[in-house]
């Protein structure tokens, strides 16, 4: 006698059955959403443009690898104009 283990949302169920020879098949079924356990979601403290992104989908990149790179152009030109209208203002 073998068992099979039915796991539900209430209870769990335990049923007896012989155990006869064949192809063992094991599956599993639910919902839900798949990701790594090492995902991380990439957040920049600026907004912009990204013009550089250093990796592939599935690659394994270490510490201190350039990920992405965003345009810095226009927060280069706001400090500029800041700059400017602080001399100004003085």
């Amino acid at each position: 006698m073998g068992f099979l283990v039915y796991a539900g949302t209430e209870n769990t169920t335990f049923t007896t059955e012989k155990v006869k020879k064949g192809e063992l098949v094991s599956s599993l079924s639910g919902n839900g959403q798949v990701s790594t356990s090492d995902e991380i979601e990439m957040k920049f403290k600026t907004s912009g443009d990204v013009i550089y992104v250093g990796v592939t989908n599935g690659q394994t990149v270490k510490k201190g690898t350039l990920i992405a790179q965003l345009n810095t152009n226009e927060a280069k030109k706001a400090i500029r104009d800041a700059e400017i209208n602080l001399e100004s203002a003085h």
